[in-house]
């Protein structure tokens, strides 16, 4: 099978702490998934609202240092339910986060 087919039918999810090139991302359809990385009480999306420059240069100003947590479940139900929509058989989750 080729794998133009293949990303016709199954759908990858990872979450952006895995860093896949944008060239991959656009051929195979996969969606990446937000980290939320916290300076203080200041939640950002990472790669959607904060990007990876703007975090080191929060980072080098020094204070707190920032925490991250895991994608939201709400935000990967929101991945699911699109696929889901589009009869999309087989949607594997790769995370590097825990």
């Amino acid at each position: 099978m080729r794998s133009e087919d293949l990303s016709a039918k199954v759908k990858i999810v990872t979450d952006s702490s895995s860093y896949p090139e944008p060239e991959v991302v656009a051929k195979y359809d996969i969606r990446v998934v937000p980290l939320r990385v916290a300076f203080g009480s200041e939640v950002f999306a990472e790669g959607v609202d904060i990007t990876n420059e703007e975090f080191y240069q929060r980072l080098a100003k020094g204070g707190k240092l920032p925490t991250t947590s895991q994608p939201s479940v709400a935000d990967l139900s929101k991945c699911i339910a699109r696929w889901q929509s589009r009869d999309i058989p087989s949607c594997p989750f790769l995370f590097l986060a825990n």
